[in-house]
């Protein structure tokens, strides 16, 4: 029984391995498609990693393959998409607003405060479960400490234990808001970016309704109400309101 649980794991270290290493293959050769002009082909090749990867890299240089072709709108989508896995990359960042500036609308993001910045950054270190890890693991080091606080008879380990238990405590509550604020995030990041070539926002939601503001591809919204079966609630940077067809978007 020991030599079939050993072979079964080391076949399956071995499938892992070569897993890791088609997977690193194949984002080499897409990136090298991409050295050599071949944008169209960069793009499938990035599409299909990014079915079993999703990653800020990806999204990065899929953002700039579209931009090689001209296509700004897919260009946005994938760099906010980057954005939203690693919002304090600079070169995201620069790229985001470089391409945004081509565009014919001038809505913006409001920006953010520098701490606000770097708190994300923080938060996106790592997910949701890593941090619900680290917080059962700090709740049972607080638990071991104040067990050594409370029944050690050295007061030396008394102390260590007392310092241990406040320290697990401590890592604790950060874990637990950290996790909350990350799934706030998350669940905040309603974005969307217009597809079509123009589209106008409506005050209700049906092709009856009057047209406010017209808006063109590229453009981003935030979506504020999914009631509507073929329609989006959305808010503009300048906090303007209306409804837009949900063909007419795509959810960052």
């Amino acid at each position: 029984k020991r030599m079939f649980k050993f072979i079964y794991i080391f076949l399956l270290f071995v499938c892992l391995f070569c897993s890791t290493s088609i997977d690193a293959t194949n984002v080499d050769n897409a990136n090298k498609v991409y050295k050599e002009k071949r944008y169209q082909q960069a793009i499938k090749d990035y599409e299909l990693l990014l079915r079993t990867q999703r990653t800020a890299s990806l999204y990065y240089n899929l953002g700039n393959a579209y931009y090689r072709t001209g296509d700004l709108t897919k260009a946005i989508l994938n760099y906010e998409r980057a954005a939203k896995i690693n919002p304090t990359d600079r070169d995201i960042k620069f790229n985001l607003q470089f391409v945004r500036a081509k565009l014919k609308d001038g809505f913006t993001d409001e920006d953010e405060s520098f701490l606000m910045t770097w708190y994300k950054s923080i938060i996106n270190v790592m997910s949701i479960d890593s941090w619900a890890i680290l917080g059962i693991i700090s709740i049972i080091i607080a638990i071991l400490g104040s067990l050594s606080y409370l029944f050690m008879s050295s007061i030396t380990m008394r102390k260590y234990g007392f310092y241990i238990s406040s320290i697990g405590i401590v890592l604790f509550i950060l874990s637990t808001i950290f996790a909350i604020s990350r799934k706030s995030i998350i669940d905040d990041s309603n974005y969307a970016i217009v597809l079509a070539p123009i589209v106008y926002i409506k005050n209700a939601p049906n092709k009856t309704g009057t047209d406010e503001t017209l808006l063109h591809e590229g453009t981003k919204v935030y979506i504020i109400d999914r009631t509507f079966k073929d329609w989006y609630k959305v808010r503009l940077a300048d906090n303007r309101e209306g409804w837009l067809p949900i063909h007419s978007v795509e959810e960052i």
